[in-house]
């Protein structure tokens, strides 16, 4: 995995996917697996310094990521086989 500190645009662009609740037609709800991008990161101020990157779905819902929760979202979506570099929007 890439020192995304060091690095925070290497994953712009990058394809993720989340298991994320979707209201059917009927009005259940039930869990999808939604692709989605990495679009942008934030600086964020404060003791750890660290960053957020947004993430778009293509459901329409955004949704920030820490570091730790972005490179867990990353390896999650490779595992299941989503090509998470390549070009898929």
């Amino acid at each position: 995995m890439v020192d995304l500190v060091t690095l925070p645009a290497m994953p712009m662009n990058w394809n993720v996917m989340k298991q994320l609740p979707v209201q059917g037609l009927d009005g259940n709800v039930t869990n999808r697996y939604v692709p989605g991008q990495i679009i942008d990161w934030l600086d964020c101020d404060g003791p750890t310094g660290l960053f957020r990157w947004t993430v778009r779905f293509q459901n329409g819902h955004e949704a920030q990521f820490e570091l730790d929760e972005i490179a867990e979202l990353l390896e999650s979506s490779a595992n299941l086989g989503l090509n998470i570099t390549g070009k898929t929007f």
